[in-house]
This record gives structure tokens, C-alpha cells and sequence, in this order.
């Protein structure tokens, strides 16, 4: 049976990087954890633009997603594709909405 590992050999410095870290930017003791530390370093205008690059991304992917079953309907049951494509889309969009409320009853406001 091989031996456990020891430390990770990234591990010392990875706490020493974000002591200085800390020390330089004057983090508040509420974020003593690593994983608050990229919360504070970029800006409004950096997290703004991920949001935007995210939400295109994900709308091609839907829209590459709603293309392909309303081609396959249209070409193997014959149907008009748009039908299909907003059946679809209205089917996900309710079940997305209502499983959301029932699952975080914390973020119904009528809860």
C-alpha cells in the first residue's frame, strides 16, 4: 500500500501569497478564508463583463439547443420547427421558474 501523500508541495506558499495579500490590501477580518479573496480583487466593470460574456454564452447554447429540435421534428415528424421550438421553450422556462420558487422558498417573496 503506498504511503499517504505529505503536504502539497503549493500549499506553503499559497498561504504565505495570501498573508501578503491580505496585509497589502487591508482585507477585513470577515474574509479570512482563501476563498473570499477574488471577490474583493476585481472590479464592477471586470464582473459586469463576465456576466455579459456568460449570458451570451449560454444564450448561443440555447439557441443552438432550440435549432437542433426544431430541425430534427421538422425533418423526422414534419412538423413546422418554430411550433416546436416554442413548446419547448415555454415548458422549460415554467418548469425552470416553479421548480426555482419551490426548491429556494427563501427567495419567494410570497413565502
Amino acid at each position: 500500500m503506498p504511503a499517504a501523500p505529505q503536504r502539497l508541495p503549493w500549499y506553503s506558499s499559497q498561504h504565505a501569497c495570501h498573508a501578503r495579500l491580505q496585509a497589502l490590501w487591508a482585507v477585513g477580518q470577515e474574509s479570512q478564508h482563501a476563498c473570499h479573496a477574488p471577490c474583493r480583487r476585481y472590479g464592477p466593470v471586470a464582473k459586469t463583463l463576465v456576466a455579459v460574456i456568460s449570458l451570451l454564452n449560454m444564450s448561443a447554447m440555447l439557441l443552438a439547443e432550440y435549432t437542433a429540435i426544431g430541425a430534427i421534428f421538422k425533418d423526422f415528424v414534419g412538423s413546422v420547427a418554430w411550433g416546436i421550438i416554442i413548446s419547448v421553450s415555454l415548458i422549460t422556462l415554467a418548469y425552470t421558474t416553479f421548480g426555482e420558487s419551490a426548491a429556494a422558498p427563501s427567495l419567494n417573496p410570497q413565502s
